[in-house]
């Protein structure tokens, strides 16, 4: 079962889907429309999704589905592709979806792809994003390597 929290009205941050039950429980109790996955290949494959049932699932539930893959546990694959997931964010918030990202433990590359958004999308010190998601969310985002995006 997934777990997750609140960042924003419209920014959650929270643990990967396992199945169906997941995402109904995101559109029907948190109202998620659009979902960012940060999981690389290789966290897919190792945790078995059944990827297929899930994309399935979503358009079922009609919530847009993205992928942005970052490596897990490392900051410099996080510099290189933060920016991307920060504004696919911006654009969906912009046209009013209810957004859930999400990595595999959802402590690392979501968080900081919150922070990012928070930062460069909506303009908030960098120092201060971090502070306020880590308020929301027990997490550890590579700090330094998100600010290296900057």
């Amino acid at each position: 079962m997934i777990n997750f929290d609140r960042i924003t009205n419209t920014v959650f941050v929270g643990t990967y889907l396992q199945s169906p039950l997941d995402i109904d429980r995101l559109r029907d109790g948190a109202r998620i429309t659009a979902v960012i996955n940060l999981q690389s290949d290789p966290d897919i494959r190792a945790l078995r999704v059944n990827w297929s049932k899930l994309q399935k699932h979503y358009a079922r539930r009609e919530i847009a589905l993205y992928r942005h893959p970052i490596l897990d546990f490392d900051p410099a694959d996080l510099t290189r592709n933060i920016r991307a997931a920060v504004t696919r964010v911006g654009q969906l918030e912009t046209v009013g979806h209810r957004i859930y990202l999400h990595c595999t433990a959802g402590v690392g590359r979501a968080p900081a792809v919150a922070i990012g958004h928070l930062a460069w999308n909506l303009d908030w010190d960098l120092d201060s994003a971090y502070a306020f998601v880590l308020k929301r969310r027990v997490c550890d985002p590579y700090i330094d390597a998100i600010r290296d995006a900057g």
